[in-house]
């Protein structure tokens, strides 16, 4: 993985003051978490103090670390600009999405997966999805649902729902 320059300098971990050098730093800041998350293939985080331990916003090497009150703001303005989004709808909110790849192209990769392995018409169930299809392996079932709900409302597949109400797979109504 690229580590950008930018991480490795010191004022990168210190919310500036000057809104120019701001709306900069939030920008180069959203680039790294992108970065860092299509990496690792994380889909989604949550801003807790174990978080000021990771590499994504803590640097070793410099000793440094972004503040969560900072990241937060940060996330913030990933939501609004749909490159996150957040899992709870209400306060207080601490996890959320992050849309390195978008829903659309995550259902993409689904339905691409469906047809190159002739599923038309067939009942899958989320965890055979996601251990036969390692392109979304990485999605959390919160994820994967929403996914899988944009794909209902194209008409692709119907979600269903296991025992205990929650849904649990879905029927292959059309992959073209």
């Amino acid at each position: 993985m690229k580590i950008p320059a930018i991480y490795n300098f010191p004022p990168f971990f210190t919310r500036q003051v000057n809104e120019n050098a701001w709306q900069s730093q939030k920008t180069a800041w959203q680039k790294w978490i992108l970065i860092w998350c299509r990496e690792h293939r994380i889909t989604q985080l949550s801003i807790h103090a174990e978080l000021l331990e990771s590499p994504l916003i803590h640097n070793e090497a410099i000793h440094r670390t972004l503040p969560l009150p900072v990241f937060r703001e940060i996330v913030e303005d990933m939501v609004k600009q749909s490159y996150a989004e957040w899992t709870q709808k209400k306060e207080p909110r601490d996890t959320f999405w992050v849309y390195w790849r978008s829903v659309a192209e995550w259902g993409n990769i689904i339905i691409k997966w469906l047809f190159e392995t002739g599923r038309d018409g067939a009942v899958c169930t989320f965890y055979e999805l996601q251990e036969q299809c390692k392109e979304v392996d990485c999605l959390e079932e919160g994820l994967l649902q929403k996914v899988l709900e944009s794909l209902m409302k194209k008409g692709n597949v119907e979600l269903m729902k296991g025992s205990s109400g929650k849904y649990t797979g879905f029927k292959v109504l059309s992959t073209s």
